[in-house]
């Protein structure tokens, strides 16, 4: 079985309730129940620093940046990294004709960043 939320402490609250569940199901048909997990993958959530930069670089590009209001699920593993350093998902979305134009512009974004500061990885 699968189960996903947003933030951990969900997470956690639903996996408890569900092996609640099944533990009460057994015990009433006289059944063993055992759990085993694997790939849990943490909460994926942009640090705010991070975010910022990004979001201030894109701007002094002339680059249009649009705030995504509900979290998408890209990459579940990416919150492992996120519990070392300050890191931040980004999506680029572009139409083909403009590919280039906006290669070179988030090339620039980049570069404006790196000049910016070094990152700190915590």
């Amino acid at each position: 079985m699968t189960i996903r939320a947003l933030y951990e402490e969900e997470l956690d609250r639903l996996q408890e309730n569900l092996e609640n569940l099944a533990k009460a199901q057994g015990e009433e048909f006289g059944l063993k129940v055992s759990f085993h997990y694997n790939d849990e993958f943490p909460e994926t959530v942009n640090h705010k620093e991070s975010a910022d930069k990004i979001r201030s670089a894109a701007k002094a590009k002339g680059m249009e940046v649009v705030e995504v209001k509900e979290a998408r699920r890209g990459s579940e593993d990416f919150g492992h990294f996120t519990k070392l350093t300050k890191e931040l998902i980004a999506l680029l979305e572009m139409e083909k004709s403009t590919r280039k134009s906006i290669r070179m512009s988030m090339t620039s974004v980049m570069n404006s960043l790196n000049q910016e500061s070094s990152c700190s990885r915590n």
